[in-house]
């Protein structure tokens, strides 16, 4: 947790201590406290929010109420299909990505559904089954072994093929990261919490990238194999304006975002533009949590410049102290 001064300056941070690497899951002696010019928290999107929030009983750096809310990631939805022959991508050489298609990432179809980003997998069916482990166990099941197995996987694996779509998500005060006495950890220290959910909107665009992949299939000749059904890990559903329920499923991104979001105000952000706490002084709190909306492309390059602008402001803060 983190300690404040009277004057609301940060004054240190306790830490647990691991006794040994041998033994991680049991916590040996007291905590230490650390203390400095400057604190920044580091620990991304998730525990920078958890740590803000065990750190007192309504949290440090959270006068907006906002430290936690507006979890978002970039939900993830997949199609597949088998193409009649190989489609000589190249596949399983190289990246796991091998072109994107930008044309859906703005436009005026935002009044109805997210912006999405389109990759084209090099991977065959990719995080689908998983390949090509359960495609060489399936055959062997089978009874194919050797020349045979070998003939078999070079008529199979080269003609999978799947489309991923990395999804915008809009900031939702409901999805949070949050804390409980209910959950602690084996240190002693609190677990987060996770309330999440997808809203329609990102749902619909789920629907409009199903439809961009048919049209695609239909044009190579690919015999569209999705199908989600509740045994699907991230199954959800989605019901049409006409009240038609379609089925569907999304997996993360691990792009998690939104908790101690950047604004111009104290009243609806947790930090300003230089990722500084509105509420401490001494305090930046940095990473992807301070994006206050996701739009379609991974977040690695904006954290990086964020970050870069963020240690100038503190090296700058730093000469003022001395």
């Amino acid at each position: 947790k983190l300690l404040t001064a009277p004057n609301g300056d940060i004054e240190g941070i306790v830490c647990a201590q691991y006794p040994n690497e041998s033994t991680p899951d049991v916590f040996c002696g007291p905590p230490i406290t650390v203390k400095g010019k400057l604190y920044v928290l580091a620990a991304h999107a998730v525990e920078n929010a958890k740590l803000l929030l065990a750190s007192s009983d309504s949290g440090v750096a959270n006068s907006s109420d906002q430290v936690g809310r507006n979890l978002m990631d970039h939900p993830y939805f997949i199609t597949w299909g088998m193409a009649p022959k190989s489609l000589n991508l190249g596949q399983w050489r190289g990246p796991g990505t091998i072109s994107e298609i930008p044309t859906f990432r703005d436009g005026a179809f935002r009044r109805d559904f997210a912006a999405f980003r389109v990759d084209l997998g090099n991977w065959g069916w990719d995080v689908v089954t998983f390949p090509p482990g359960p495609t060489v166990a399936g055959m062997v099941n089978d009874g194919t072994f050797g020349s045979a197995l070998r003939r078999g996987l070079k008529d199979v694996m080269p003609n999978q093929f799947r489309i991923g779509y990395v999804i915008e998500q809009l900031p939702e005060a409901r999805n949070r990261v949050t804390i409980s006495r209910n959950y602690m950890g084996a240190l002693g220290t609190f677990r987060p919490v996770i309330s999440y959910d997808i809203s329609d909107y990102t749902r619909a665009a789920m629907m409009a990238a199903w439809g961009v992949s048919k049209k695609v299939f239909e044009a190579m000749g690919i015999k569209d194999l999705t199908q989600y059904d509740e045994t699907r890990s991230g199954y959800l559903t989605y019901r049409d304006p006409d009240g038609t329920t379609h089925q569907l499923a999304s997996m993360g991104s691990g792009h998690h975002m939104g908790t101690h979001r950047m604004g111009t105000s104290r009243s609806d952000s947790v930090v300003n533009s230089d990722q500084k706490s509105w509420d401490h002084d001494n305090l930046y709190i940095v990473g992807c949590g301070s994006f206050p909306t996701s739009a379609s492309s991974n977040p690695t390059l904006t954290a990086a410049a964020l970050g870069l602008r963020t240690a100038d402001k503190m090296l700058e803060q730093l000469n003022r102290l001395g």
